[in-house]
């Protein structure tokens, strides 16, 4: 069950399949972010983490590795067709002895009290349709004193790599109805002061927030980007959901390609991005 079943069936559709599609192109645009807000768990080896909106497993693998045998990672998301690829990355790579992965909604999921040491989510907070009791229930299955870090993005506007194709897009193509802040979407938690009273009435304590703007590797191929850029996103949702001839398609194609251009750097195409990075601990 879920209390949020428009997300549901949003990573459940066309865009969970896009994302396995993708997987490694995400995963390499979304790498350093990872390796930033993975440092704030600090040493792992033998810890119990839970990795919340894990996706197609990346950040769970990384964690996996990190807590060796010792240690346990328990990835959760709504997505099935992600979680496929999760649970088949990790036999390709013997580690499911050390992985789990659990389709469910973190926001009422029964996760157990006190059960792990840290939990963890690259980009995967943004979405809660509660987050308030959501992250209390992520609170009740941590031990107490235990941590929870993520990473999660800034406001839209810091972030060009996500408005300057849709901006472009538009002018061939009706996008979807810019979400209000703290909607649950990509930029639910952008606003800092949203995620501190989001923790602090979680019951969190300890809260730590620091921005960080990261060139973001989008990709060496032009063509790869493209195509992700209309699969993806506000302009792959329009596309998705709205018929448009393949004369407007083709439209939208050279302007999201124009748009991609400013991009361009003698190591292939890099953008700016800023995100927060987030620690709190479960009370003692």
């Amino acid at each position: 069950m879920s209390c949020n079943e428009e997300m549901v069936e949003f990573w459940n559709g066309q865009l969970g399949l896009q994302w396995v599609h993708h997987q490694e192109l995400l995963d390499a645009q979304l790498a350093e972010f990872g390796r930033r807000s993975r440092a704030l768990l600090g040493p792992l080896a033998g810890v119990r983490v839970l990795d919340v909106g894990c996706g197609c497993g990346a950040s769970a693998l990384e964690l996996a590795r990190a807590v060796g045998s010792r240690g346990r990672v328990v990835g959760i998301d709504i997505s099935a067709p992600m979680l496929s690829r999760a649970r088949a990355r990790a036999r390709a790579l013997g580690l499911s002895a050390t992985v789990s992965f659990m389709e469910a909604d973190a926001q009422i999921a029964e996760l157990g009290a006190g059960v792990f040491d840290a939990v963890y989510s690259r980009f995967g907070v943004m979405f809660f349709a509660r987050p308030i009791a959501a992250f209390r229930n992520l609170s009740r299955t941590l031990k107490a004193g235990g941590l929870i870090a993520f990473v999660c993005w800034r406001r839209a506007e810091r972030n060009p790599w996500f408005t300057e194709t849709a901006e472009a897009a538009s002018a061939h193509l009706t996008l979807p109805e810019e979400l209000p802040p703290r909607a649950p979407g990509p930029f639910g938690l952008a606003e800092r002061s949203w995620i501190e009273e989001v923790l602090s009435r979680a019951g969190f304590a300890e809260l730590e927030i620091q921005s960080s703007d990261v060139p973001m590797d989008l990709s060496a191929k032009l063509e790869d980007l493209v195509e992700l850029q209309l699969s993806i996103g506000p302009v792959g949702r329009a596309l998705r959901e709205t018929a448009v001839s393949l004369k407007t398609r083709g439209q939208v194609e050279r302007a999201v390609r124009e748009a991609l251009g400013t991009f361009l750097t003698p190591r292939g195409y890099v953008a700016p991005a800023s995100v927060w990075l987030v620690q709190a601990r479960c009370p003692r």
